[in-house]
């Protein structure tokens, strides 16, 4: 699998907006472009800092979420407790 096919095919009905290398120093971000009806208009400083955190931890989604107080918590939970927690800019 590419790492472009991981941006075109949502998982379990997520669309991937980013993705990290665990521990590495790489990190990938959708293009800017329409998919399936949803307008994306690229990363937010959010998304960028969350895939930062997966780089600088090591950690994958459920890992990081637990480590934030999100016990089972997924990706889509991780950057409304950073925004909570005046960590990232909070969605208007």
């Amino acid at each position: 699998m590419t790492i472009a096919s991981k941006f075109n095919h949502p998982v379990n009905g997520e669309v991937v907006n980013g993705m990290a290398q665990n521990g590495g120093d790489e990190a990938y971000y959708r293009p800017v472009r329409r998919f399936i009806g949803i307008k994306y208009s690229g990363p937010s400083g959010g998304d960028v800092f969350h895939e930062a955190l997966h780089n600088l931890t090591g950690k994958g989604d459920t890992r990081l979420a637990e480590q934030l107080g999100i016990p089972g918590g997924r990706s889509q939970d991780i950057n409304p407790i950073l925004a909570k927690n005046d960590c990232i800019e909070k969605k208007q």
